[in-house]
């Protein structure tokens, strides 16, 4: 962040204390005294100075501040949406949505104490936000998709930081960990877990969750993963398909077996009115039989 203060006083104490904590938190910090300002011709280092701004505080001591100077700099903060934070006795006269008013300085610093994460968190959205534009890429869920697939970790990052939700869906509403299972980005699945994506949301085109993504990709890692993380096992998908009915179907005998240590249960019916057992016994599927077998009630 880049802080302007502006002050009426060069040795105030309010002033010290302010810069002793913007510099604690190795915010970048420039002053401005209104003093200096009606004897300049030249106000450019100035404009400067608050067109970089981030935020500007101004401490106003009283009527040295009513010149033309300072209300060019203030009305340049204002004009480019630059929050202020003004403590003054005559505060009435500053207006705008981007202007806070304080009548003490104490007051004025500690609201951007308890505000500072939320500043910096703000300041943070928008630079990854500029960076994305910059890039070219569009802040859209489809384009968070792509590179949640391609496994990209700096886009990634990028899209989170400039504030895309981790439960976002694509234009088909496939939730992101469905799409990161799907592509078997593994890191990206364990990326999405722990910024907080829900593990059992259900993907509207085949109403499957990550988990059963993860089986039907035959991706053991990744269906363990999402096991310890709490899946749930029970869920069955639109065309009527459980856990285990999917495991089946594509025979992996070490996924099945995970699935059934973890309480999934192998006589579920599914929209056809069979369970995962009896497929498995239509099929003659006698690997899997014996695996249904060591967890028989």
């Amino acid at each position: 962040m880049n802080w302007l203060i502006i002050s009426s006083e060069e040795n105030d104490s309010n002033l010290q204390n302010i810069q002793a904590f913007l510099k604690e938190k190795l915010s970048s910090l420039k002053v401005v005294f209104t003093k200096d300002l009606a004897s300049k011709d030249d106000l450019s280092v100035e404009t400067s100075l608050v067109l970089d701004a981030t935020h500007v505080a101004v401490f106003d001591g009283g009527s040295q501040n009513d010149g033309p100077e300072f209300t060019y700099l203030l009305g340049l903060a204002l004009g480019k949406g630059c929050p202020v934070f003004v403590c003054s006795s005559s505060s009435s006269r500053y207006a705008g949505s981007f202007v806070k008013k304080f009548s003490s300085p104490e007051a004025l610093l500690a609201d951007v104490k308890s505000d500072y994460d939320d500043f910096l968190a703000k300041e943070e959205r928008h630079a990854a936000l500029t960076q994305l534009f910059a890039a070219g890429i569009p802040f859209t869920t489809d384009c968070f998709a792509t590179y949640i697939a391609k496994d990209d970790d700096e886009k990634c990052t990028q899209f989170y930081k400039a504030g895309m939700l981790v439960d976002s869906r694509d234009s088909l509403g496939v939730p992101m960990l469905c799409i990161a299972t799907r592509n078997d980005c593994f890191e990206k699945v364990k990326w999405l877990v722990e910024k907080g994506a829900d593990i059992n949301a259900v993907a509207a085109d085949r109403g499957y969750t990550a988990v059963m993504d993860a089986v039907w990709r035959k991706n053991p890692d990744v269906t363990k993963y999402l096991i310890d993380s709490g899946a749930d096992l029970s869920v069955i998908s639109s065309d009527g398909q459980s856990i285990l009915v999917l495991a089946v179907g594509n025979g992996n005998t070490k996924i099945i077996d995970m699935l059934l240590a973890s309480g999934a249960d192998p006589d579920i019916k599914d929209g056809m009115g069979m369970s995962a057992r009896q497929y498995a016994e239509l099929f003659k599927k006698e690997p899997i039989l014996e695996v249904f077998r060591r967890y028989s009630k």
